[in-house]
């Protein structure tokens, strides 16, 4: 791990990370070895609660293979009642979330992206303008409201969200 956050302690398993958050009260830095640590960690959230947890290349962990059982997505559809915040980053939200990963999101921040497929689901699936996205300055973003945060149409969700500084 790098030294983006030296001060923060880091956590070398799945047990060392639930002592640091739960029992400790910490924050810690913890990187999964593979699905299977990310899924343990996702049960562990769901079950203690009340944890900001923040995944960062998400795609190395959840993709659009992932299965329906996984706890991964079972936290993301009960995150509110686990008292979890959820944050997943990703290059390509096209290929590299699964769906039902959105249905229970409640928001997508893109930032700068000329990726066709990224450019069309976001404007099929959210209406966001194919051109927003590719006109967005460093440190500007597009938050789009996703699965159950709104009964609005995806048209009326993206212009009334315009751009934010991220």
């Amino acid at each position: 791990m790098g030294d983006a956050f030296p001060a923060v302690p880091v956590a070398h398993s799945v047990g060392d990370a639930a002592r640091l958050l739960w029992t400790d009260g910490s924050h810690c830095r913890w990187m999964p070895n593979d699905p299977d640590e990310l899924e343990r960690m996702a049960e562990l959230a769901r079950q203690l609660r009340r944890v900001v947890l923040l995944v960062d290349e998400s795609a190395d962990y959840l993709h659009s293979g992932t299965r329906t059982r996984s706890r991964v997505l079972k936290l993301i559809r009960t995150h509110r009642h686990s008292e979890v915040w959820l944050l997943f980053t990703t290059q390509h939200p096209s290929g590299d979330v699964p769906q039902a990963a959105f249905g229970g999101g409640p928001l997508l921040y893109v930032f700068q992206t000329s990726v066709p497929a990224a450019l069309e689901q976001l404007e099929r699936q959210w209406g966001v303008p194919a051109f927003l996205p590719q006109r967005l300055a460093a440190g500007q973003c597009v938050v789009v409201e996703t699965g159950l945060t709104t009964q609005l149409p995806p048209a009326a969700r993206a212009l009334r969200l315009g751009t934010v500084p991220c």
